[in-house]
């Protein structure tokens, strides 16, 4: 029989690490095509429900009750693999919260790729990872849609960071 394929190479990245107070980091090998997009919320990166914020010792995104955060990146048609992966870390989550992760490859159909649930309440942080393939193309976005409960009271919530896509070929 034939040797299997060779397994894709992602060594090209699009990342977020929340570095500053602010919706516009690039941190990966290339850059989103456009900044953090709070719907429902008050759309300011220091106010409001959804923001970045200083959490253990370093600035993370933070999300509690907004409808939905959401990040695009041009992925090239070329590449045939991608992945999502971010840190998280749960707090004061009860039984049936959760923040549904999504991907979409038009901006505008998502389809739920996994979620963060309670109940939990994470002393560090997590890993995340999800197989973006099928997201790859010009508008591929990445979402989080918040369902918790008590998320208006700012206490129960969901902390984010090194949010990134890594992809292969088709760039430079």
């Amino acid at each position: 029989p034939p040797p299997p394929p060779p397994v894709p190479v992602l060594d090209h990245t699009m990342r977020d690490e929340f570095r500053a107070i602010s919706y516009e980091g690039n941190d990966g090998t290339h850059r989103f095509e456009q900044g953090w997009f709070e719907y429902g919320d008050d759309g300011y990166w220091a106010g409001g429900q959804t923001r970045v914020v200083d959490y253990q010792g370093s600035l993370r995104l933070l999300v509690t009750a907004c409808q939905s955060m959401s990040r695009r990146g041009a992925l090239p048609p070329t590449s045939t693999a991608a992945q999502l992966s971010f840190l998280y870390s749960r707090v004061s989550l009860e039984a049936g919260d959760y923040v549904s992760v999504q991907g979409s490859s038009d901006w505008l159909n998502f389809t739920e790729v996994g979620r963060i649930q309670g109940p939990a309440n994470d002393s560090g942080f997590r890993t995340a990872t999800f197989d973006f393939t099928p997201f790859i193309g010009l508008y591929s976005t990445v979402r989080f849609v918040p369902h918790i409960s008590n998320g208006d009271d700012g206490l129960d919530a969901v902390y984010l960071d090194d949010v990134q896509i890594a992809f292969d070929g088709g760039y430079p």
